[in-house]
């Protein structure tokens, strides 16, 4: 609902991601964290252009990062549907626990950006549950070039008219999702430290 409700307002989060994800003891989700929101592109069904955001800083954390922001130039900028190719990252990882590997190669390598069956079943993919597949193949669809793929992005008033957000479905990401998210953090915190 927060992204349908940013998008409707032309914006784009810019940063979706579990970290960004807070939870309240009555499994309330929420997205936090618009530091590197922006106004979004004028239209979702086309790759971005037109003029750049004045905003300035990091724009996507790398693993939720959609294939079209790693083109560069003016495909860089965020968008109603690289916000939701993330939320299908996000799904993926809340309710999986599976990590980068459904991916044939990382995002900005993949000749075929988007989630993959094939991909995940050779690396030893947990079975799926056939509610959480339909998203990831509306969220992250597989493509011939980053442009298709944009073209293909479920939007999140579609997703939130789909049955894979239902109570059910919620129940299971909420309860990954806290233990994914709170995985993220301390990696995050480390990394911190580290640097």
């Amino acid at each position: 609902e927060a992204l349908r409700h940013l998008h409707a307002h032309g914006f784009a989060h810019g940063d979706v991601k579990l970290e960004n994800v807070l939870v309240d003891a009555n499994e309330r989700a929420y997205l936090a964290d618009f530091e590197s929101a922006r106004e979004a592109a004028a239209s979702d069904a086309a790759p971005p252009s037109g003029r750049a955001s004045k905003s300035s800083g990091r724009v996507a954390t790398a693993r939720y990062k959609a294939p079209e922001l790693h083109a560069g130039g003016a495909c860089a900028r965020p968008t109603a549907a690289t916000d939701m190719y993330a939320f299908g990252v996000c799904a993926l990882l809340a309710c999986c626990d599976v990590g980068d590997y459904v991916f044939g190669a990382p995002p900005q390598e993949q000749l075929q950006p988007g989630w993959s069956r094939e991909a995940s079943a050779a690396k030893g993919g947990e079975h799926l549950p056939a509610l959480l597949e339909e998203l990831l193949d509306l969220g992250l669809p597989p493509a011939a070039s980053p442009a298709e793929a944009f073209g293909r992005r479920i939007s999140a008033s579609e997703a939130l008219s789909r049955p894979f957000l239902s109570t059910e479905a919620e129940r299971l990401a909420l309860q990954r999702a806290r233990d994914t998210a709170q995985r993220e953090r301390a990696a995050a915190e480390a990394d911190r430290e580290a640097a």
